[in-house]
């Protein structure tokens, strides 16, 4: 859920006092990730959604187990989203490669052998071109903007539940608030994801660590063990469906999340990403 710096003060002014009590603090910053008008050259080494990835020497392009091409969702300027954020969280002077199993969309995150329909490619600001391989889909490449806002969990984040049981008139207070959100796709880096079907922290956990969550899921031995770890989550990136703009859609008008840990996040492990796909 993403509220403007006027947005943030009305919910804290609007709510009840218990129910902004409860909610004081929770709020992360995030950046707001928009298509900027036209197109870009489909190698800028600029932020953007679609286009050819700019990689560094041994360079592989990324595929699936039985070899298909993943295909590029987008890039960062990891220099320039640090600017929009106003916080140096990621690598100076690098670029990030985000690919996905495009046009199968053939996993969810949801069974530890999804990992390989997605990558994140990590080069210096420096690199070059790849040349797509046969087979490999591309998006035009449309240059990205983004602007810094802040988030806040939503209703179905396990720190909200813990607060209000589901129905009360407390969580629908709360809920409410959710018709705010701006209107059109939301793409978001960082922050408080807005979820489609359920909170995805516990599952990234899990799943990362073998937990086979179509087959036996939360019945498995290793979760207890697990759980703690599910707060290690933060999302990285959140790419929603955006026929219109971009040409993409995601499952049934779902969205897309790039979601990665705290500890691997400072020390540039982008290769432990986990993805999920809701709608």
């Amino acid at each position: 859920m993403e509220l403007g710096a006027a947005g943030l003060t009305a919910l804290y002014a609007t709510l009840d006092a218990d129910v902004a009590a409860a909610v004081a603090g929770l709020e992360l910053p995030s950046v707001r990730l928009e298509a900027a008008a036209g197109a870009c050259e489909p190698d800028a080494a600029v932020t953007r959604f679609g286009g050819v990835p700019l990689v560094s020497g041994g360079f592989a392009w990324p595929r699936t187990e039985d070899g298909r091409p993943l295909c590029l969702v987008g890039q960062w300027d990891c220099d320039e989203v640090n600017g929009w954020l106003g916080e140096a969280v990621l690598p100076a002077g690098t670029l990030l490669s985000f690919f996905f199993d495009v046009l199968e969309q053939a996993g969810w995150g949801l069974i530890p052998q999804d990992a390989p329909l997605w990558r994140v490619v990590v080069a210096a600001a420096t690199a070059v071109p790849a040349r797509p391989p046969a087979g490999a889909f591309t998006f035009p490449a449309r240059p990205a903007v983004g602007r810094r806002v802040a988030t806040m969990p939503d209703v179905w984040e396990p720190v909200i539940r813990a607060v209000w049981a589901d129905g009360s008139a407390a969580a629908w207070a709360y809920e409410r608030l959710r018709l705010d959100d701006g209107p059109g796709p939301v793409h978001r880096m960082f922050g408080w994801p807005d979820p489609q079907q359920a909170s995805m922290h516990l599952d990234c956990q899990l799943v990362a660590n073998g937990v086979d969550l179509m087959h036996g899921g939360y019945d498995d031995p290793r979760v207890p063990d697990l759980q703690a770890g599910a707060a290690d989550w933060r999302l990285l990136w959140q790419v929603g469906t955006d026929e219109e703009q971009l040409g993409w859609m995601w499952g049934d008008m779902g969205t897309l999340y790039f979601w990665i840990r705290a500890e691997d996040l400072a020390a540039g492990r982008f290769d432990r990403v986990w993805a999920v796909l809701q709608g």
